[in-house]
């Protein structure tokens, strides 16, 4: 898959080539639609593990962006160049973030991140290249080698059976300290709860009687990603931290043992059509294929493929391999700050929550965050009940202020604010 997505070679060891685990759809639905910019947003928005399969993190570029934007903080002392070079790239991607942001079809409130598809017509009926391989069993009379091959590191091809996508329950990742040994209560949870998935569900284990020899034939086209909201150079900067977060929590820089938030950056999709598998199939296959809800083969999905003797073929396009950077060691430094964030929290409001500077609806407004943000918290106290909840949050954040608990979901446990 290396070769297809970069042909002249990869050239870099901060660039990870990562498997679907099984084809994902990507519809047929013309480019330039606002469905078809929102799908795309969605697909290539996810945040992937830095993993050789793809492991949906449950978090997204534009959530974790957004985050890094309100809550770095420069380090350095008063009067470092370096400050004022910080300050400036963060507020101009601020200000191209909240210009890009694109309001949701059907959904108030909801704003998403459109990724910009180079070419921008991919799903057209030019561009595409064709290719062929064979994995397993002897032919005793090979066909002449196609222009283009995929290498012969492709794992070997197996069946397997996977849950559907849509059944899949959500994990939580975040990890609670020891209360005894904390000095300040620090949960790590970066991951929407509500679009994390269980790992184990999709990477199911392989059907032994997969057929001795398979012949793979396609359609293919490599997309580049373009995402100009988000300015990942500013993890080349030093003299800068988020308050509440370990250094290189969002990337170690390594393209293994990465466990950070945000370890790598989707640049490429390597999208197929027209899939064709020949071979010796059993009954047990042809059962197989009709009736399961997901099959793959190898990256590839043969979901609902249509079978002519010893073919199954599908023509609906998959995205079966992506081309990603790790993103260098990220934040390089830790902040000292009396509002260190405890935890995050996720706003569920309909529309913008108001932040007030003491913890009642009567106090002035300082700010507001918005539907779906995720926002640092410092600790929490009672104040003037909101729909019969009286806890409000300090935010470890800017906007500097306080807002009602009643529309913030917490991930993780936020302690009580010292006794003024």
């Amino acid at each position: 898959m290396a070769a297809l997505l970069a042909p002249q070679g990869v050239g870099d060891a901060s660039a990870l080539v990562i498997l679907e685990p099984s084809g994902k759809d990507v519809g047929a639905g013309g480019a330039g639609t606002p469905a078809a910019a929102e799908a795309l947003a969605d697909l290539a928005n996810t945040v992937p593990a830095a993993a050789a399969t793809f492991l949906d993190t449950g978090g997204t570029y534009d959530d974790l962006w957004d985050f890094v934007l309100r809550s770095a903080v420069p380090t350095g002392p008063a009067g470092d160049p370096a400050r004022v070079t910080l300050a400036n790239l963060v507020n101009d991607n601020r200000a191209d973030f909240e210009l890009m942001a694109r309001a949701r079809m059907g959904s108030v409130g909801d704003l998403y991140h459109p990724v910009l598809a180079e070419p921008a017509d991919w799903l057209s009926e030019q561009g595409w290249t064709s290719a062929s391989f064979r994995v397993g069993g002897h032919d005793p009379n090979p066909a002449p080698s196609p222009g283009v091959q995929i290498p012969h590191e492709l794992p070997e091809l197996e069946w397997r059976l996977i849950a559907a996508r849509e059944n899949i329950q959500p994990q939580r990742l975040w990890q609670e300290p020891e209360l005894a040994a904390a000095d300040r209560i620090q949960t790590e949870t970066f991951a929407d709860p509500d679009r994390v998935v269980d790992v184990t569900a999709k990477v199911a284990p392989a059907v032994t009687d997969t057929p001795s020899g398979v012949e793979l034939s396609f359609q293919y086209r490599v997309i580049g990603l373009q995402r100009p909201w988000l300015r990942a150079h500013l993890c080349q900067l030093k003299g800068w931290a988020i308050p509440g977060l370990p250094a290189g929590r969002l990337s170690n820089g390594m393209a293994e043992g990465n466990p950070g938030i945000l370890p790598v950056l989707t640049t490429r999709m390597l999208v197929v059509r027209n899939l064709a598998a020949k071979a010796h199939w059993s009954d047990t296959d042809r059962a197989r294929a009709a009736s399961a809800e997901t099959l793959a083969l190898g990256p590839f999905t043969l979901a609902g493929a249509d079978r002519d003797g010893s073919v199954l073929t599908r023509q609906a396009p998959q995205v079966v391999a992506w081309l990603a950077a790790v993103l260098p060691a990220c934040p390089p430094g830790e902040a000292n700050d009396a509002d260190t964030p405890a935890a995050l929290g996720k706003v569920v409001s309909r529309g913008p929550l108001t932040v007030r500077s003491d913890h009642t609806t009567k106090a002035a407004m300082v700010g507001s965050l918005n539907a779906g943000q995720t926002v640092a918290l410092a600790c929490k106290v009672k104040g003037e009940p909101v729909d019969g909840n009286t806890v409000w949050y300090r935010l470890g954040q800017d906007p500097r202020g306080w807002a009602a608990a009643r529309y913030i979901k917490n991930l993780g446990p936020v302690p009580p604010c010292p006794a003024p």
